[in-house]
């Protein structure tokens, strides 16, 4: 990921949903470099909430993790059935 992408990810964001002035939302996300990045482009009516350093429990998507060490994760699957 980079900066620039990540920005141009949240100005699509809020263009769809009509983030502006009257219309705000708040994003938490993690310390990753291009999120708290001072050359990021943060769009009117967003705003992010950085979470605290080190703390994997409010990011649930850190479960999630371990998963990719597993066998599985080498494999290719044609269904979510397959998967499970």
């Amino acid at each position: 990921m980079r900066t620039d992408l990540f920005g141009a990810v949240l100005k699509d964001f809020a263009d769809h949903f009509e983030m502006g002035p009257k219309k705000r939302v708040i994003l938490a996300v993690d310390r990753a470099g291009w999120h708290i990045s001072n050359k990021l482009d943060v769009p009117e009516g967003v705003h992010l909430f950085p979470l605290p350093s080190y703390s994997p429990e409010l990011q649930p998507a850190e479960r999630l993790w371990p998963l990719v060490n597993e066998v599985h994760s080498l494999q290719a699957f044609d269904s979510i059935l397959e998967v499970e």
